[in-house]
């Protein structure tokens, strides 16, 4: 029983030394300006990208969804880069929102012919005094108790501000980030 609980706990720092590796080098990439610069039109990669996670949300017991537009919507940015600060963000809704969760992911065409790519979730929100610092490097909320690396945000942020973008934190009202 000792040697099994001694390779399980082995096995979860492993698996955290893993993660942190993986978050250290997206963050490299993302203060790296990619060589491919593109028009994405986001209503049609982002619904991809988001049923990538259902099963990861379905497993957690949080109800991950989609609401877009019903005409493209096209932004300059690189793919891959784009999709990591997506996941970045949905990790973190995740991680957080708590399981019974509602995590919506959108996209959609604000007035100034600018187009909002945003994840909401209905979990417990962030202190008012806590937001301002999301988005640092290896900043995590006092009291969080979810695993993470402190780096997601950091990630989406560097990825997201590449291509003229700006990552905004925001409490829901009635909860939620």
């Amino acid at each position: 029983d000792t040697v099994r609980e001694a390779l399980q706990h082995i096995r979860r720092l492993n698996q955290r030394t893993a993660r942190v590796s993986t978050q250290l080098l997206a963050l490299s990439r993302a203060q790296t300006v990619p060589e491919t610069v593109e028009a994405l039109d986001l209503c049609e990669r982002v619904p991809h990208w988001v049923r990538m996670r259902v099963p990861e949300a379905i497993r957690d017991g949080i109800d991950l969804g989609y609401r877009g537009s019903p005409r493209p919507l096209r932004v300059l940015g690189n793919g891959a880069q784009l999709q990591e600060a997506l996941d970045n963000l949905i990790d973190n809704a995740l991680r957080y929102a708590g399981r019974g969760a509602t995590v919506t992911v959108g996209v959609h065409a604000l007035d100034d012919n600018d187009v909002e790519l945003y994840v909401e979730d209905n979990g417990p929100g962030v202190p008012e005094d806590v937001m301002p610092r999301l988005g640092e490097r290896f900043f995590r909320a006092p009291g969080t108790t979810a695993s993470g690396t402190g780096l997601g945000l950091a990630i989406a942020h560097e990825a997201v501000e590449h291509f003229g973008g700006r990552l905004t934190f925001l409490n829901r009202a009635g909860g939620g980030l």
